[in-house]
């Protein structure tokens, strides 16, 4: 198959087009290629992979691991039963959630904002079986209601149906990375020494 590109398209491009109609070039490859089964299981593990990684938290600790299982796992398998295995194993890994990068524990304190965020500066509370959240503007009070973490997502129930939710990226010294569930806008808060 010929493919044309204008000479504007980008390199990224030209690859992704040589890749796509390339020829099969390692015998897992071939496996894949020469039987249909394995090229419709192939088929949906990608299209499940590019959509958790649409949704991951860590896009890129999610492509390093895509990669480990491609090299690891996948191409480890010398017959069909193996391929069809191990490509179910990975599927289900895929459609299920990935591991939340931080605990409750690690959110509880006083946060200020770095980069982005809605908030200037808040803090995540814990007494008993109640999560409370406080932020201030300008060093007054700004929004105060309760928090609570599930899924990987810190939910804000603030007053009067004012509510926030952030996914968790990570955590990493010291900086939270969040990322509001709603727009995607990214945001980071450095937690303040007690």
């Amino acid at each position: 198959m010929l493919i044309k590109l204008h000479r504007t398209a980008p390199l990224a491009l030209l690859a992704l087009a040589l890749h796509a109609h390339a020829a099969p070039s390692t015998r897992v490859e071939q496996l894949i290629a020469a039987t249909p089964q394995l090229a419709a299981l192939d088929a949906k593990l990608n299209a499940d992979y590019q959509t958790a990684l649409r949704g991951a938290a860590d896009p890129a600790r999610l492509r390093a691991a895509q990669r480990a299982w491609l090299t690891d796992v996948r191409n480890l398998c010398a017959d069909t039963a193996c391929l069809l295995t191990r490509y179910t194993e990975r599927d289900q890994v895929l459609r299920s959630p990935m591991p939340c990068p931080v605990t409750e524990s690690a959110l509880l304190g006083n946060w200020e904002r770095v980069h982005d965020g809605f908030f200037e500066e808040f803090a995540l509370e814990r007494s008993g079986a109640d999560r409370f959240f406080n932020s201030w503007l300008h060093h007054r009070p700004e929004v105060v209601g309760r928090w609570t973490l599930r899924d990987c997502t810190l939910a804000i129930a603030g007053p009067a149906g004012l509510d926030f939710s952030f996914q968790v990226v990570g955590l990493r010294k010291r900086i939270l990375l969040l990322k509001q569930t709603d727009d995607g806008a990214k945001a980071s808060y450095k937690k303040l020494r007690p």
